[in-house]
């Protein structure tokens, strides 16, 4: 089952490479960063990510073409699954993983990575993160270089909309909000009454 598993996950990998960029789906693009944590640092870069806004507030809110972020610590390897090594391999050390799904127009893509760098340079407290990290420059002009030292392709990336643009997507999310909320509002409303309303509220889904 392993086997034809891996087997699997290299066939689609490779088809997933056909074409050029792996990083690339349609006007979908994946960034991925891992920079190496300092000694020590490891608890208080876990302090600074809990501390960042979230939603409208969050730092990555305001990064152009931006669908998708996170990031995450890691500090050790999971072993408990079927098939792991004997003598797994151990972390030299923490690292910081960051991943990001761009939705960008195809005549920006040529720009990508290197634009979305300093984007993040702008608008994240990079210094509070990446800070923490190996080789941080003192020079915030080295900052996207940096980052771009971090940068890993993707081997099977999956993009569900690879042609949708982020304010089309976004529309669909609120779309789909609020007929979620009339449904809910709506449990018992008599059929006359739920015509009208949903005449009126789909008007504004479409708009």
């Amino acid at each position: 089952m392993i086997g034809a598993l891996r087997e699997l996950v290299a066939t689609l990998t490779a088809l997933s490479r056909r074409g050029g960029d792996p990083n690339r789906r349609g006007q979908a693009y994946a960034v991925t960063l891992l920079t190496p944590v300092a000694p020590g640092e490891t608890t208080r870069l876990k302090e600074a990510l809990k501390e960042l806004p979230t939603g409208e507030r969050s730092p990555l809110a305001g990064v152009p073409h931006l669908h998708f972020g996170r990031w995450v610590v890691l500090d050790g390897l999971k072993t408990g699954w079927q098939g792991a090594p004997r003598w797994p391999t151990k972390l030299r050390s923490d690292y910081l993983l960051f991943t990001a799904d761009l939705v960008v127009p195809r005549a920006a893509i040529p720009s990508l990575p290197g634009v979305f760098y300093a984007d993040l340079v702008e608008h994240v407290p990079v210094s509070e993160l990446w800070g923490r990290c190996f080789g941080y420059p003192e020079d915030p002009g080295e900052l996207p270089g940096y980052l771009a030292k971090g940068r890993i392709d993707a081997s099977l990336y999956f993009a569900g909309h690879e042609e949708a643009t982020l304010a089309q997507i976004r529309h669909a999310v609120a779309v789909r909000d609020g007929l979620v909320a009339f449904v809910r509002r709506h449990q018992t409303t008599e059929p006359e009454e739920l015509r009208a309303d949903y005449v009126r509220d789909a008007a504004a889904w479409s708009s």
